[in-house]
C-alpha cells in the first residue's frame, strides 16, 4: 500500500491592525501587501497553509515563521532567519485582542478548514504554534502571528511559514510558496497640534480624522475691573477669575466647549444690567469675589460691555447669575472602525471628554474611510434647559498624512437626538492637516427641534471620496 506524505503550500495571507478581535480591521485585501506599516505598532499577519496532495499520512504540523530583510528597502534579501523578539528588528508583544495559543477559525480560505492558532512573536524561536490537528489530506490551516517592528524604518521585510511534524521549533521549508508578503515599516507620522505648530505652511493631506472636545482658559488677577475690562468670552470651560489688580481689555477673548456655570456674586458698585449671557450645554461652577476667585471657574459666553460693568472692586454674592451647562460625551453609541489614538476600540468617548481639553489623546477613523461613522452619547443636563439661551457645539479636527500625502478627506458632523433625528449638520470638505477649532451655534429652529435633552448625541462621519 502506498502512502502519500503531506505536501504543504503557503497559499495566501492577510494583514490586520491589532485593534479588534479575529477577522476585524483587515488592512487592504487578502493577498495584498500593506503600503505602509508603522514601527513600534502591533500588527497581525495571517497565513493560509494548504495540504495539496491528499495526504494519507496523519502528520501533525507545527508551524513557525521566518523572515529575511533588505536593509536598503529593496528586494536583495539576506538569509531566512527565525523570527523572535530577541532579534533587533522585532519587539515582544502582548495584546488583549487575541490570546496566544488560542484556536483560529476560517477567515481567508475557502476549502476544508482543519485547524489554526494565534501565536505571539516573543522570545521563542520562530514563534511556533502548538502541535495542530493531524492533516486529513487536502485541508487548510490558518495561523496568525502578532508582531511588532522595532525602529527599523526604511528596511524591506519578507515573511514565510516553515513546519515540522510535531517538532518544536520547526525548521523545514514548505514545499511551495504561492504567495509571500513583503512590507516596509516606517516611523509613524507625528500628530500636529495647535499648541506645538506655530506655523505650518507645508502640512498637507493627512488621512485620519481626529476630533476633540475643547477646554479652558484661566483669568487671574482682577481686583480692579474697569469699563470694558472683559469684552467677551465665547464659552469658558473650567476657568476662573483669580484675584488680579488689573484685567484690561480682552482679558478673556475666547475659550471653548459646551460650557459650565458661572455666577458673579455681590458687587459694591455694579451699575446697569450687569450680564448679557449666551447659554450652552454644560455643568456648574461659580465666580465669587473678584479679589479672590481661584482658577478654573468661568464656563460660558458672557458679554460684558462698557455700560454693563463699571468699577467693581468688591464683587461678592448675587449681583450676577447665569446657569449654563456643559454636556461632554459620556458613552460610545456607534464606534465602527474608529479607534483611540492608541488603537483601542472601546470607551472612545474617554479620549474626547476632557475638561479642559487635552490634545494628547483623541479618536480617529481608519485610513481611507468610506462614510465611516463614530457617534457618542452626551451627558444629560442637570435640570431644565433655557431654550432661549445660545446652544453651542464645539469640536476640533484635522487629518494625518497618508502615504502619498494627497488623499482628500471630508468630515460631516451631526448633532442628533436619538440615533436618527438630525438636529444640525456641519460639513467640512477636503480638511487639511492643520487643527481646526469649530464652534457651531444652533439656530432657533434647530434648538426647537430638540425635544429630549437627555438623548443628544454627536456624530462624526469621515469619508475619502
Amino acid at each position: 500500500m502506498t502512502h502519500q506524505v503531506a505536501v504543504w503550500n503557503q497559499q495566501t495571507f492577510a494583514w490586520y491592525t491589532d485593534a479588534g478581535g479575529e477577522g476585524t480591521n483587515q488592512i487592504g485585501t487578502t493577498g495584498s501587501n500593506p503600503t505602509t506599516l508603522d514601527t513600534n505598532t502591533q500588527y497581525r499577519l495571517r497565513y493560509l497553509i494548504q495540504e495539496t496532495a491528499g495526504s494519507t499520512v496523519a502528520e501533525t504540523p507545527v508551524f513557525g515563521l521566518e523572515f529575511r530583510v533588505d536593509a536598503a528597502g529593496g528586494t536583495s534579501f539576506g538569509a531566512w532567519t527565525a523570527i523572535t523578539s530577541g532579534n533587533a528588528a522585532f519587539t515582544a508583544v502582548s495584546t488583549a485582542s487575541v490570546t496566544d495559543g488560542a484556536t483560529t477559525t476560517q477567515q481567508i480560505g475557502a476549502g476544508t478548514f482543519n485547524d489554526g492558532e494565534f501565536s505571539y512573536v516573543d522570545a521563542g524561536s520562530t514563534a511556533p504554534t502548538n502541535t495542530l490537528t493531524a492533516t486529513g489530506g487536502s485541508d487548510e490551516y490558518e495561523v496568525e502571528w502578532v508582531l511588532e517592528f522595532a525602529a527599523v524604518g526604511g528596511q524591506n521585510f519578507e515573511f514565510r511559514v516553515i513546519w515540522d511534524d510535531g517538532t518544536t521549533p520547526p525548521a523545514t521549508a514548505l514545499d511551495t510558496y504561492t504567495a509571500t508578503t513583503q512590507v516596509s515599516p516606517s516611523a509613524p507620522v507625528n500628530t500636529l497640534l495647535a499648541d506645538n505648530v506655530s506655523s505650518a505652511s507645508a502640512v498637507s493631506s493627512p488621512a485620519a480624522v481626529i476630533t476633540r472636545i475643547l477646554d479652558a482658559t484661566n483669568v487671574q488677577s482682577a481686583s480692579t475691573v474697569s469699563t470694558t475690562a472683559i469684552l467677551q468670552t465665547h464659552i469658558l470651560d473650567a476657568t476662573n477669575v483669580q484675584s488680579a489688580s488689573t484685567v484690561s481689555d480682552a482679558a478673556i477673548i475666547q475659550t471653548h466647549i459646551i460650557g459650565a456655570a458661572t455666577s458673579a456674586q455681590s458687587a459694591s458698585n455694579v451699575s446697569n444690567p450687569t450680564l448679557v449671557a449666551n447659554s450652552a450645554l454644560g455643568s456648574a461652577t461659580s465666580v465669587q469675589s473678584a479679589s479672590n476667585v481661584s482658577s478654573p471657574v468661568t464656563t460660558q459666553t458672557y458679554v460684558f460691555t462698557a455700560t454693563n460693568v463699571q468699577s467693581a472692586s468688591a464683587v461678592s454674592t448675587t449681583a450676577l447669575s447665569q446657569d449654563i451647562e456643559r454636556l461632554p460625551p459620556d458613552g460610545d453609541d456607534v464606534v465602527g472602525s474608529w479607534t483611540t489614538d492608541l488603537g483601542g476600540s472601546t470607551n472612545l468617548f474617554q479620549s474626547i471628554d476632557e475638561d479642559p481639553f487635552n490634545d494628547s489623546d483623541y479618536v480617529q477613523s481608519e485610513l481611507s474611510p468610506q462614510s465611516s461613522v463614530a457617534r457618542f452619547t452626551l451627558t444629560n443636563p442637570s435640570g431644565a434647559v433655557d431654550i432661549a439661551s445660545d446652544h453651542k457645539v464645539q469640536y476640533r479636527y484635522y487629518k494625518e498624512l497618508d502615504a502619498a500625502g494627497v488623499q482628500q478627506l471630508d468630515l460631516v458632523v451631526r448633532l442628533k437626538q436619538g440615533a436618527s433625528t438630525v438636529v444640525a449638520t456641519w460639513t467640512h470638505s477636503n480638511i487639511t492637516g492643520t487643527v481646526v477649532q469649530a464652534v457651531q451655534t444652533l439656530s432657533a429652529g434647530q434648538v426647537s427641534a430638540i425635544t429630549n435633552y437627555a438623548d443628544l448625541r454627536l456624530e462624526f462621519d469621515a469619508n475619502a471620496p
